[in-house]
C-alpha cells in the first residue's frame, strides 16, 4: 500500500496550533524530523536549550520553539526556517 503524501504550509500549522510566525509562513511543509535529520520539507522542534546549536544549523522548513527557549532578534535565530513560538 503506497502512503499518501500531506503537506500544509507553515501558517497552516502556525494557525492549528495558535501560535505567531516568524519567517517565511508560506514554506510547505510535507513531514516531521528532528533538527539534526530534517530536511527543508519539515517541520521540527526545539526544546530544551541543549539543543539550541542544532537549531541553528537545521534544514528544517519551519521549527516550533518552545516558549521557555530564550532567541535573540525576532524569535527566528538562524536564516533558514521560520520559527512559530508555543
Amino acid at each position: 500500500m503506497r502512503r499518501q503524501k500531506h503537506h500544509a504550509t507553515v501558517a497552516d500549522i502556525a494557525a492549528l496550533l495558535n501560535v505567531p510566525v516568524s519567517g517565511d509562513a508560506s514554506r510547505n511543509v510535507t513531514g516531521i524530523a528532528t533538527l539534526r535529520e530534517a530536511s527543508a520539507a519539515d517541520l521540527s522542534f526545539l526544546g530544551p536549550m541543549k539543543y539550541l546549536d542544532q537549531f541553528l544549523t537545521t534544514r528544517a522548513a519551519a521549527v516550533i520553539v518552545d516558549c521557555s527557549v530564550k532567541l535573540t532578534g525576532n524569535g527566528s535565530s538562524h536564516g533558514n526556517a521560520p520559527a512559530a513560538r508555543h
